[in-house]
């Protein structure tokens, strides 16, 4: 009987975290999507609403590559979109050693990358 509720638990913690992720790309593409489009009042409403803190989570937060853009941080996805209004508003948000450090694209560790405010 113990064996049966161990399974039992072992199978809904798996089938929770996996739709914890599922939910935690929906997030990540709605900013990334956010950020795209300079809409600094939607962005920081799902901040608000999923209780996000940019400040300690900002490397986990990674926009994919599209046609024209390799991917990045949010810093990186703002500034080829020209979204200076939030690009700001990111710099001042997130911690200093955060502003120089980038995402590698395959993973290969992180690398540092300058950011400038304009």
């Amino acid at each position: 009987m113990k064996l049966v509720r161990w399974i039992s638990l072992a199978v809904l913690f798996i089938s929770t975290a996996a739709f914890s992720n599922e939910d935690t790309q929906s997030i990540e593409k709605q900013l990334c999507q956010y950020v795209k489009q300079d809409s600094e009042r939607q962005f920081f409403s799902v901040i608000l609403a999923n209780d996000i803190r940019l400040y300690s989570n900002y490397r986990n937060i990674y926009c994919e590559s599209e046609v024209g853009f390799e991917g990045g941080s949010l810093l990186k996805t703002a500034h080829h979109y020209g979204a200076n209004q939030l690009f700001d508003r990111l710099v001042k948000t997130i911690e200093v050693d955060d502003i120089f450090w980038e995402k590698a694209v395959h993973n290969a560790g992180a690398v540092r990358a300058v950011a400038s405010r304009n």
